[in-house]
């Protein structure tokens, strides 16, 4: 048997370690890739992963990068992945031709404007490719902000959903006909021009029976 353990939570890695008793087992790990806390307690790698599963072999081919033709670049991150192991700094002024970075000014509107810019000429660049902005999982109102400045930037909101899950939990609680206006305020969070107060009006005349005109279609955009 195969398996994966680099983000197992205790109770998957209590279930791989059953199975490997009656079935001959080999695990393919990587501590650096143990990001996803938020279900239960992690495994200690050393602790608990090395004293069942004794190390057998390392990688160490950037074969990703290889094969798109970018060798400096995946021996450029295998260099800083030793270097975070051995919890030390990494430095950018390293970087090979495909990483550029910039020093933010700490000015917001002047640093807004530079990522604008630098997110259309990568997207002109790219032909239409893909860009990935990093944002902070603490602060989901930080990314909804920052994605209707810039057009054709879409927000991934995080694996844990922990927004629609409060979004739900809040439809749940939603008594005496609120829960429209708790609707219309989750989708204010992820969507632009959505006229909470004008729709709420407008259903409240509509429900009380003293409409004149008909509710306008809603126009939102993501």
């Amino acid at each position: 048997m195969n398996t994966r353990i680099a983000s197992c939570i205790m109770l998957q890695h209590e279930l791989v370690n059953t199975l490997a008793e009656i079935l001959p087992t080999i695990v393919f790990g990587d501590p650096m890739q143990c990001i996803f806390s938020f279900s239960g307690a992690m495994t200690d790698w050393e602790r608990e992963v090395m004293t069942c599963f004794p190390l057998l072999n390392t990688l160490q081919t950037p074969w990703r990068w290889n094969n798109a033709g970018t060798h400096a670049l995946g021996n450029w991150l295998l260099e800083n992945r030793e270097a975070l192991l051995k919890g030390q700094n990494i430095s950018l002024d390293s970087s090979p031709a495909h990483v550029t970075y910039r020093h933010l000014s700490g000015v917001a509107l002047t640093d807004i404007q530079m990522q604008q810019q630098d997110f259309y000429r990568l997207i002109r660049h790219d032909g239409g490719g893909s860009v990935l902005v990093p944002g902070d999982s603490r602060r989901p109102s930080a990314r909804h902000a920052f994605a209707p400045k810039l057009n054709g930037l879409d927000v991934v909101e995080p694996v844990e959903l922990r927004d629609v899950l409060r979004m739900a939990a809040s439809l749940d609680a939603a008594v005496n006909g609120t829960q429209l206006s708790v609707l219309l305020h989750a989708a204010g969070e992820m969507m632009t021009n959505v006229e909470i107060p004008m729709t709420i009006s407008h259903i409240s005349t509509l429900l009380a029976g003293r409409n004149r005109t008909s509710l306008p279609q809603l126009k939102w955009s993501s």
